[in-house]
């Protein structure tokens, strides 16, 4: 839309001075609405047409008729007569040489399209309001440079003007002549058989001079190559905007401008000479879209642009099933299976992959100590060994249970608790009523970090759990070494060792599966399972927990 202007500059003929000033119309406030004008300029200028038709005699000024049928040719009328060659050929027909039109025309056609009232005012209204907009009149070509105001207002001595060389003398003044020049420099010979119909000749469009009386003004500027002039109370589209574009150099009497408000009404009240005609209001403070998204307030709020993608016309369809590429722009969690199953199968494949610890807690109802021993088959030798663990207050206990040749009662010896525990005595079993007159056993642990050799602790609860844990957790425990004593008869000062080493645990395993006829025990408990060998150098205990892969003891 037009700026806001409360008053337009009036120049005098001589275009020097600034006479006087006259309020700004509100019509150069209306929406500007270039489809609306399109529309209606369409419309109008098909009124303007003359008709025209074809000769109705056309393609019949000739004797033929068919020959029937039975003759092998078409039944089209055809030419008679003979000695030409003219004779015979077919006539009247569209499909006939020399033959009429298909459907010729008639002058009874529906030139004149009727456009409705009140958006021929619209369209008007719209075109007067561009005219006011230095932007659009140049982008329509008119040479305004040297304006000094548009639109451009002169006073009422221009339409007393009665001479050509008048009119050129104040066009030249106003610095409008320089788009009088652009016309005609523009004047070229018409393409086509116009030339043969009055329009030999075709030029641009010059300025437009609106005024509201003639006293001599269209003769004098009615020769001028371009210049067009109009009565204000005569305002026609085709003038205001040719060829439906907005922007015409329109130059305006000072009566003709201030009678704009008379015409067209303001946006407080209606118009005087037209009836019940208003102003048409704007939908949008400012229609200008692209000074909108432009603005800061709006570019401050949106996210740059992004990458121009162009969608390829056709895209070959693949199997996301077989194509690993598809399979992960459809499923991008596809990649994290893919990568979860190839380290099971590498940590598979190094023999890292650890079972979880389950832990089970012992029923509140039954007794931990109550668990039953599975006795095994006495061996041929003066040892039979088999071990028994359970798990009780989040501790696992290790019961070796032994039997000696001299005790043909079978005494059981229990040496998992500490003694200040007193968990044997709860237990009120008679079968250990004899733990306090038999041995015990001493174990050492051999750390490297440590400067002592000797520290010595009896296998309870709480150093079981403590050694089996690091034994998994801290690959520094080097070696274990676990000592038994028999009486002093059999003893005879010396001890049997045997020393905890990964050889000799690998060695342990191969003995009990290649001797089949040494005591194997499993437990019934879901927790451990046992294993019992005797070996030169002692009795070797070996101890399997399906929380920890490797638990061993060795007596």
């Amino acid at each position: 839309m037009s700026a806001e202007r409360p008053q337009i500059s009036v120049y005098s003929e001589t275009g020097d001075s600034c006479i006087s000033t006259i309020e700004f119309p509100a019509v150069f406030k209306a929406p500007i609405r270039p489809d609306i004008v399109g529309f209606v300029h369409k419309n109008i200028a098909k009124s303007n047409r003359q008709p025209y038709a074809v000769s109705s005699k056309a393609g019949h000024q000739t004797s033929a008729e068919s020959w029937g049928t039975g003759r092998a040719v078409a039944r089209i009328p055809r030419v008679s007569g003979g000695g030409t060659h003219r004779a015979g050929q077919g006539a009247f027909g569209n499909m006939c040489r020399g033959g009429r039109m298909f459907a010729p025309t008639k002058i009874w056609r529906k030139w004149h399209i009727k456009t409705n009232l009140n958006q021929k005012r619209f369209a008007t209204a719209s075109a007067l309001a561009a005219s006011a907009i230095p932007a659009l009149v140049l982008a329509r070509g008119h040479r305004i440079e040297e304006i000094q105001e548009m639109p451009l207002v002169i006073g009422d001595g221009i339409e007393s003007l009665m001479k050509t060389k008048a009119a050129v003398d104040l066009l030249k003044a106003v610095n409008a002549f320089s788009d009088v020049v652009k016309v005609s420099n523009s004047r070229k010979l018409r393409a086509g058989k116009g030339k043969l119909r009055n329009r030999r000749h075709r030029q641009r469009r010059g300025p437009l001079i609106v005024y509201n009386e003639d006293h001599g003004i269209v003769r004098a500027f009615r020769n001028i190559p371009g210049v067009e002039l109009v009565n204000v109370k005569n305002l026609n589209l085709l003038q205001l905007a040719p060829g439906g574009h907005l922007g015409r150099f329109i130059i305006w009497s000072q009566s003709a401008f201030a009678l704009l408000d008379a015409l067209f009404g303001t946006y407080k009240k209606a118009s005087d000479l037209k009836k019940d005609y208003r102003l048409p209001q704007n939908i949008v403070f400012n229609p200008d879209v692209t000074r909108l998204i432009n603005s800061n307030e709006i570019q401050q709020v949106l996210r740059p642009a992004g990458e121009k993608h162009q969608k390829r016309p056709y895209t070959q369809k693949k199997n996301p099933l077989r194509n690993n590429g598809v399979k992960i722009r459809l499923n991008p969690y596809a990649r994290v299976l893919q990568r979860a199953e190839i380290i099971d199968a590498e940590k598979r494949k190094a023999g890292k992959l650890k079972k979880e610890r389950v832990q089970f807690k012992a029923s509140t109802k039954v007794a931990p100590r109550t668990s039953t021993t599975i006795d095994i088959q006495s061996l041929k030798t003066k040892f039979t060994r088999h071990s028994q663990c359970i798990y009780y207050q989040n501790y696992v206990y290790v019961t070796i249970i032994y039997d000696h040749f001299q005790l043909n009662n079978h005494s059981n010896l229990d040496i998992s608790f500490e003694p200040e525990r007193t968990i044997i005595k709860e237990t009120n079993s008679p079968i250990l009523s004899n733990i306090t007159n038999q041995k015990t056993f001493i174990t050492e642990i051999y750390h490297p970090k440590t400067s002592s050799t000797n520290n010595s602790f009896s296998i309870s609860n709480n150093n079981v759990v403590i050694l089996l844990r690091k034994l998994d957790e801290d690959s520094e425990w080097s070696s274990l070494k676990f000592k038994y004593y028999l009486n002093e008869d059999e003893m005879n000062g010396e001890e049997e060792k045997w020393v905890l080493t990964n050889e000799n645990v690998r060695k342990c395993s191969e003995l009990v599966e290649k001797q089949s006829n040494w005591s194997k025990a499993s437990l019934s408990s879901e927790l451990v399972s046992t294993q019992a060998i005797k070996d030169k150098d002692g009795l070797i205990v070996q101890i399997k927990s399906k929380q920890q892969p490797s638990i061993i003891g060795e007596s």
